[in-house]
């Protein structure tokens, strides 16, 4: 049976929490240098952009959450997702798991400690709720405190998919997100030049 990534990432010695900032930069350089067509819309729609993604991700963890390496793709694509929408508002994800409250905390211990899909799937819901309100709310321009409302649905979802990544199924989130962002690099016809 040939080797997937994940197979690779197993064995690699588990990322420091220091490691995040350094993925995040190399997520931004990703953005500008392969998706310069997300890079170049508004701050909201970009935002947006962002927030759909995790709701299709987490649409598709509910749907195939038995396909074990399909789960672990879709759960690295929401980290990668969650640092590019923490790094576009200026926060390192490091920081921000460390603004969770406590009721947040308890939720992510809750979700992130087994393979219970449930409870995995309404700590992501709770999570990006917040962003897809926020999301909302800002067509209508309505009162709301948009920042707070994305950071708290990035952190939130980045805390619990790395935790999953690294507890639960004993990946290294750092090199599965770098691996994961290598396979989309080489779909581009200008990787490499």
């Amino acid at each position: 049976m040939a080797n997937t990534m994940f197979d690779v990432v197993r064995s690699a010695p588990l990322p420091n929490v220091d490691d995040l900032l350094e993925l995040q930069r190399e997520q931004v350089q990703h953005d500008e240098q392969f998706h310069k067509e997300i890079v170049r819309l508004s701050a909201a729609e970009r935002i947006k952009h962002i927030v759909l993604h995790l709701a299709k991700y987490h649409c598709h963890l509910q749907l195939n959450w038995g396909d074990e390496a399909a789960r672990n793709r879709v759960i690295t694509d929401s980290l990668i997702m969650c640092l590019s929408g923490l790094s576009m508002l200026n926060r390192h994800v490091a920081d921000t798991w460390a603004q969770l409250t406590d009721e947040d905390i308890a939720l992510l211990d809750r979700a992130s400690s087994g393979k219970d899909d449930v409870a995995f799937n309404r700590a992501y819901a709770k999570f990006l709720v917040s962003g897809a309100a926020a999301a909302e709310k800002l067509d209508h321009i309505e009162s709301h405190d948009y920042r707070g409302a994305f950071v708290l649905c990035f952190s939130g979802v980045s805390n619990l998919c790395h935790t999953y990544l690294k507890n639960t199924v004993n990946l290294n989130p750092s090199l599965t997100v770098r691996e994961r962002l290598l396979e989309v690099k080489k779909k581009s016809i200008f990787f490499g030049n």
